[in-house]
């Protein structure tokens, strides 16, 4: 770049749109990786909400990403695999609406993990349709899942 007699380059507006094209590049890829560490969330439920394993596109912020309980307004199982939906369609009350992927979990733990993450879950759409959660979340009051209910699964 600094020696254009290396490269074999005698225009120097070549040179130049080069330089720039993969300065383009770098950035570009730069951006793309950026974007998708953004993604990258801890992991973790409690009982006042949860840590997805990875961020929606709209929710890209440095630092984890808590999703309250109270904020979920729907939760629909979206694939099935034997007795177990690693997959659901979320819907928030800001409208916002992803998918939360137990399968997702298989970059960091074993199946074993997966299945358990799975099941909790589960639990947590189970505790989220009871009418006094929804009614409890739709006063905007916090929802709580004892910590029991996730020891069980």
């Amino acid at each position: 770049m600094f020696f254009p007699s290396v490269l074999d380059i005698r225009s120097p507006a070549l040179l130049a749109l080069a330089t720039i094209g993969l300065f383009a590049i770098g950035a570009y890829a730069f951006w793309n990786d950026y974007r998708t560490l953004l993604r990258i969330n801890s992991v973790s439920v409690a009982t006042g909400g949860l840590h997805p394993p990875f961020k929606p596109k709209q929710r890209l912020q440095k630092g984890d990403w808590f999703l309250p309980y109270k904020d979920i307004l729907s939760m629909l199982p979206v694939a099935e695999k034997g007795d177990l939906v690693p997959v659901y369609d979320l819907k928030l009350r800001d409208n916002l609406t992803f998918q939360l992927n137990a399968l997702d979990l298989l970059v960091y733990v074993g199946e074993t993990e997966v299945r358990r993450y799975a099941r909790i879950l589960a639990v947590i759409r189970e505790e989220i349709q009871r009418p006094v959660n929804r009614e409890r979340a739709a006063r905007g009051n916090d929802v709580m899942i004892p910590a029991e209910r996730f020891h069980d699964t």
